[in-house]
């Protein structure tokens, strides 16, 4: 459900290098800059870039840019160490969709003593689903060679290998070995906690399956890998994971469709036993769905403990308590429960029935549906705990508080530059909705949250207990510039552009439930990429691709390979045998 760090599109970066010379007399210099195609642009919401000296891959630069619906040209400076014009660096540039990473790009690149160069990272709408080998990358819808060294062609490219580019040199000889005592030749020791893990030279494990995604369900919970393997833990009464076990305590691959890669997925149900089900669309728009089938939630008829295909060409899906939604290009489909008009219906529908919304992302929660589009954000469905954000009438009756069709959430105007205010990600969680929103086409991304506020766990991160039925600045205590959001059952996380992970609310950190409004006092170690808040537990993946989760587990909820719960946050181990 919308507890998740949101949907996943999945698209093959295309990069195109572009390799220019200044005439004039100026310090050895490459400048990096950045752009995409009107396609791409229209989905980025965030660019990481990151740069390393080669070939010891030392990280010299990481920069999270919020790009507001637009990737603005960027030009990155780099300059040659001791002015050595044969070193050698690697750009990589990967960009965000509602906080989760979506494409990603890479080029290697060389200097020319005295003159400045211009290396381009462009994600080309042209390569998308365009697959390219490894050291290879999409041009003009074509796989390329990677590296890039100097010429008088800016379009002259150099295959990657063992033999240097013209005019550039042979790199600085690193040694990267190991010793017997899994210890580089520093000595910075490697106590590796998960097997497969390969010791890095700075002493940290580098895991043997790398995540790029996940989203924490009431009961279950799934993660994809970064070559699109499907991996699941939790409660398996209906199915959910596939296979026989009832309860499964750590991460297991499910293959779906022969093991068709995994574009997007989400997980569903509520605290309830027999409402788990799960939804994958797979390379090609297949969306395929199995687990609890009450309601009509699988979208579909047929053996729901099998993984079923859902009629129709997806891009992306989200799953509620009981209802499920998707994207057919920006055109939104519902189907499932509708109790409280969560899909635009009065009752059940077992097949997908088209919404009136045009939208560009969709978060569900347990009874509501949000979306969003580049000029608003919309919700329909329960409000019974103004999860909506919406004002109401005090004598508007339950009929008249669950909207029938998506009503756009107030613009917040307690700030300047609200008239040019937009939102850029939405979270439905079980009660309340937490929301990304900037204002103009610069500046920070502010967070704003409405509905439960309930009587002592603070998710929404305002100083109140109460119900909030306007979306309201949360944390405004904090000059915090947010990047992803994920709201659970009665907690709240996020990530900050400086990949900062905070949490509020009714979590598990410190051995005990805590209550906490401010988050700068539960903020968990470490630097993320995503994070997903779940009903009484929470799981991130940092920067590096490594699952940590915490909180209760009397499901295997953490994949920990038992039921106990976690107080703090702890690695999660993936096996590939």
């Amino acid at each position: 459900m919308g507890s998740r760090d949101t949907v996943i599109l999945h698209m093959r970066a295309a990069l195109i290098v572009f390799v220019l010379w200044s005439l004039s007399c100026t310090p050895t210099q490459t400048v990096v800059r950045f752009e995409a195609g009107p396609g791409v642009q229209a989905r980025a919401s965030a660019v990481r870039v990151r740069l390393y000296r080669l070939p010891a891959d030392e990280l010299f630069y990481d920069e999270t840019i919020s790009l507001g619906g637009d990737l603005p040209e960027r030009q990155v400076p780099v300059s040659p160490r001791d002015d050595d014009a044969s070193r050698r660096f690697r750009a990589e540039a990967t960009l965000f969709e509602r906080g989760q990473p979506f494409a990603s790009a890479a080029v290697e690149a060389g200097f020319r003593s005295g003159e400045q160069r211009e290396v381009w990272i462009v994600f080309d709408d042209v390569c998308v689903d365009v697959e390219c080998p490894p050291a290879r990358t999409c041009l003009n819808g074509l796989c390329q060679p990677l590296c890039v060294g100097p010429s008088d062609d800016p379009r002259d490219r150099v295959d990657c290998g063992s033999t240097p580019p013209p005019d550039v040199g042979p790199p600085d000889p690193v040694d990267m070995g190991a010793n017997d005592q899994g210890a580089d030749d520093g000595g910075a020791p490697c106590d590796c906690p998960c097997g497969g893990d390969v010791c890095t030279p700075d002493g940290n494990c580098a895991p043997s399956v790398a995540l790029r995604a996940l989203d924490v369900g009431a009961r279950h919970s799934c993660a994809i890998d970064t070559e699109n393997r499907l991996w699941c833990w939790g409660d398996n009464r209906e199915g959910q994971l596939v296979g026989s076990e009832i309860v499964v305590t750590e991460p297991t691959l499910v293959p779906v469709a022969d093991g068709t890669a995994v574009v997007d997925f989400a997980v569903g149900g509520t605290r309830e036993a027999g409402t788990g089900f799960t939804a994958v669309i797979v390379q090609g728009s297949a969306l395929y769905t199995w687990g609890a089938s009450p309601n009509g939630r699988l979208g579909r008829t047929g053996d729901p403990r099998q993984p079923g295909q859902v009629e129709g060409s997806w891009s992306s899906v989200d799953l509620g308590g009981g209802h499920g939604c998707g994207t057919k290009g920006d055109a939104m489909w519902c189907w499932g429960a509708g109790d409280s008009r969560q899909t635009q219906r009065e009752g059940d529908t077992t097949e997908p029935v088209q919404t009136t919304a045009t939208i560009i992302g969709l978060s569900l929660g347990k009874d509501h549906t949000c979306a969003w589009s580049r000029t608003t954000g919309a919700c329909m469905g329960a409000h019974e705990r103004e999860q909506l954000a919406r004002p109401d009438p005090a004598d508007a009756t339950v009929a008249e508080r669950q909207r029938l069709a998506p009503v756009p959430a107030p613009t917040p105007d307690d700030r300047p530059g609200a008239d040019t205010f937009r939102y850029t990600m939405i979270s439905a969680g079980a009660e309340h909705t937490c929301a990304l929103g900037v204002s103009g086409s610069s500046g920070p991304t502010w967070l704003y949250c409405a509905g439960a506020g309930a009587e002592v766990d603070f998710r929404l991160g305002l100083d109140v207990t109460l119900d909030v039925n306007f979306p309201d600045r949360s944390l405004a205590q904090l000059d915090v510039d947010w990047r992803s959001v994920s709201a659970g059952w009665t907690h709240t996380c996020g990530i900050d552009s400086a990949d900062t992970l905070r949490c509020w609310g009714d979590a598990l950190l410190g051995g005990e439930p805590i209550a906490s409004d401010l988050p700068a006092s539960a903020t968990v170690p470490g630097s993320y990429q995503a994070v997903s808040a779940g009903n009484r537990q929470t799981c991130a993946i940092d920067i590096d691709g490594r699952l940590f989760c915490w909180g209760e587990s009397p499901l295997g909820n953490l994949g920990l390979g038992s039921v106990a719960r976690a107080a703090t946050p702890t690695r999660v181990c993936f096996s590939d045998d």
